[in-house]
């Protein structure tokens, strides 16, 4: 098919993807006016309220949401996953949860120790720092000045302050700040806000420049090939409005479409394993049989209790709400700046590792209800319905040894990609099930006898690990983290080289979660957003030695 040539302007980077990772490249690579800098984003602007009111979140739908669906999972009953992926400017940071969480030290330093020089955790410290605006500042951890703000969740409940108690009790230390010096212990939760908005990177790092005249921004364009032309990308082949054009990049090609898209758009381009793009009718450029391989997730268990103690349900009430529905708009604050989380624990489950364990609480009871309406523990099903003074818990193993497959389903760049994954194969359900048992042990202190708590998922019925394998087959669930599919590392079967320079091809780079060799303890967006960060000082380096 031939494609026109976009003259509108000449481009020396092109940028593939405008979500958490893309947003940062397209502020940083654009800084020098005489750099000339193209965004392509398949979604659109992120202009809608509910994505910057934090509550928003529970009104956003599918709209925004890629959905992918997987196939089924065979160890989970041959469940079917929805995987999600953010459709919209700022991607995974304009429809996640917000929770700022970095990861531990050992994850960075692991990356290094893997082959990955300059991605130790003393390395990427400088660039968390650049990225954020921690509100409670100074520390010589965080960051002050910034485009992401960063703030703790202030919302008093009486739900918060009783798991954070109980969690003293059962064992874990209070830690002021699991950002900073040591992420282990229990600690109210961090979002990424600024004066009570979602900051997320199309508003934190894109808004402010997005008038600059050397930088474009194009929504609704979906890339469709990266053009390699004897052993170099020289520019990427999209549609937009319409039309199939063809823009050329000067310099380099960048993707940043995210775990699961940025392999299928190598793949797309000839760069895969070479036996899958043929039966695909793809010409192969570079037979590169690790892209698509290596992906990783996070499971989340589901546990629901009720409590005496007062939750965000009974502040959502008629009189309670419109309160804080005027708070909200005078200052800012109050319920409506709540996403989900409260409070969270880091802990450790064999000892092998300094973080194993992540246990959410989030203060509302949710039941859940199928497209049939039938009352289901399923996660993100179609109905849900608030349980007075109910909470969920929401443990999972942070390192998983799980792994899946990207795949094409065809040639045609519009289709959604191929993914397998069993979420809890190997001994992951084992060591979700050491989670889980370890976030009931919190529930079962003084603190929370006082309050006269109940389990109501799953219930003290379940105590054998045969019995915890069969109600987490049905209701555990994947969250926003998928990683790893373009792994990075110093060895001749990774898909990129440490400075995420795609092997076998000049001019090309991926930059968002696919490049982490292996999952950080914890949530994936504060990782990616630093990832970006860096790539920005590696691609901007290598050009001035060029």
């Amino acid at each position: 098919m031939a494609h026109k040539v976009d003259r509108e302007n000449e481009w020396d980077y092109v940028i593939v993807g405008g979500g958490s990772a893309g947003c940062v490249l397209a502020n940083r690579l654009s800084a020098d006016p005489k750099t000339r800098v193209l965004l392509l984003e398949a979604g659109g602007w992120d202009k809608d309220l509910r994505i910057r009111i934090p509550a928003g979140i529970s009104k956003l739908g599918d709209r925004y949401d890629w959905g992918y669906e997987g196939a089924p999972d065979t160890s989970r009953n041959d469940k079917v996953d929805t995987w999600n992926s953010g459709k919209v400017l700022g991607g995974g940071s304009s429809v996640n949860m917000m929770l700022w969480v970095r990861g531990e030290r050992s994850d960075f330093d692991g990356w290094r120790d893997q082959g990955c020089k300059g991605w130790g955790y003393d390395d990427v410290l400088p660039y968390f720092e650049r990225a954020e605006s921690f509100a409670d500042g100074p520390s010589p951890y965080r960051g002050r000045s910034g485009p992401i703000g960063v703030t703790r969740v202030s919302t008093p409940l009486e739900v918060t302050d009783d798991f954070l108690a109980a969690a003293e009790e059962a064992g874990h230390p209070r830690n002021p700040d699991y950002n900073g010096e040591r992420q282990q212990g229990v600690s109210v939760a961090q979002v990424n806000q600024r004066r009570g908005m979602r900051s997320s990177t199309a508003r934190a790092y894109l808004a402010p420049v997005r008038k600059r005249p050397n930088l474009t921004i194009k929504t609704d364009a979906l890339t469709t090939r990266v053009r390699v032309e004897a052993g170099r990308a020289v520019g990427v082949e999209y549609e937009h409005e319409g039309q199939s054009l063809y823009a050329p990049a000067a310099t380099e090609v960048i993707l940043s479409a995210g775990a699961l898209a940025s392999p299928k758009l190598l793949m797309l381009s000839g760069i895969g394993p070479a036996e899958h793009l043929r039966e695909n009718g793809i010409e192969v450029r570079v037979d590169a049989p690790a892209v698509g391989t290596n992906l990783q997730d996070h499971a989340y268990g589901m546990m629901m209790y009720t409590t005496e103690a007062g939750t965000l349900a009974e502040e959502l009430k008629p009189w309670r709400a419109l309160k804080h529905g005027i708070n909200y708009v005078f200052r800012r604050r109050g319920a409506l700046t709540m996403s989900g989380c409260t409070a969270i624990v880091f802990s450790q489950v064999t000892g092998a590792m300094p973080t194993e364990a992540e246990i959410i609480l989030m203060p509302i009871g949710m039941t859940f209800q199928n497209k049939a309406g039938e009352e289901t523990s399923e996660h993100g099903t179609s109905d849900v319905k608030m349980l007075p003074h109910g909470l969920m818990v929401y443990p999972s193993y942070v390192h998983p040894t799980s792994r899946g497959t990207v795949r094409l389903a065809s040639n045609d760049p519009s289709a959604a990609p191929a993914l397998e994954h069993a979420l809890l194969s190997g001994g992951d359900m084992t060591l979700l099930i050491a989670a889980c048992r370890q976030a009931r042990a919190i529930f079962h202190t003084s603190v929370m006898k006082a309050r006269a708590v109940v389990e109501m998922l799953p219930g003290d019925s379940v105590q054998t690990d045969e019995e915890w394998a069969a109600f987490l087959s049905n209701s555990s669930f994947r969250p926003y983290h998928p990683t790893g599919t373009c792994r990075m590392g110093s060895d001749d079967s990774s898909v990129l080289d440490p400075e995420l320079r795609v092997r076998g091809v000049q001019g090309l780079r991926v930059v968002d979660a696919s490049i982490f060799p292996t999952i950080t303890s914890g949530n994936t967006n504060a990782p990616t957003i630093m990832v970006a960060e860096k790539a920005a000082d590696l691609i901007l380096r290598g050009s001035m030695s060029e």
